[in-house]
């Protein structure tokens, strides 16, 4: 963020494939340096059958303590949530009433934010803010859900995150012998 505002990067400059399945798809993608000597970096990957991805953020150039921000576009000025360590939204689609479904999104801080807050613009987000930023790896989730396929209730929805986020604090551990 600059001045209270998102900034985006413009698009990405070079991109690496490190998993290209069947279980995992993982992407390195580096963008072009800002005018201010910023450079972006995100790794992503998505496991089979999952509904986030996994995205690591750092970024080289930052000298002085910025604010990091990650969220979601809202199309509307309902139908989110804003939890501790999550945002989700009930994105009402392009045309609700033709389609009859509704699709699901969300991104998830396991890791911790300082606050998530709704950003008002020329299009709002919903975002998690994570405070005196330095350029350090940073890593969270983010993902869907289609109401016509296996997510029928945003309450189903809320279980779905909350799972996931008790299994990122709790991961299956095993020992080979």
């Amino acid at each position: 963020m600059n001045d209270g505002k998102l900034v985006f990067p413009y698009c990405y400059k070079t991109c690496q494939i490190h998993d290209n399945g069947p279980l995992r798809f993982t992407a390195e993608l580096t963008y072009g340096t800002t005018s201010d000597g910023i450079t972006e970096h995100r790794l992503i990957s998505l496991d089979r059958g999952s509904h986030f991805n996994r995205m690591t953020v750092w970024y080289d150039g930052i000298e002085k303590p910025t604010s990091l921000a990650t969220g979601v576009v809202l199309h509307g000025d309902d139908g989110y949530v804003l939890g501790k360590n999550y945002v989700r939204y009930a994105d009402p689609t392009d045309r609700p009433d033709l389609h009859q479904s509704q699709v699901y999104v969300a991104t998830l801080f396991p890791y911790g934010v300082s606050k998530t807050k709704v950003l008002k613009g020329e299009l709002n987000h919903a975002i998690g803010i994570v405070n005196h930023y330095l350029g350090a790896p940073y890593t969270y989730f983010f993902g869907s859900a289609w109401s016509l396929y296996d997510i029928s209730s945003d309450a189903q929805w809320q279980n779905v995150i909350d799972e996931f986020m008790i299994n990122q604090r709790q991961p299956l551990t095993y020992i080979i012998k």
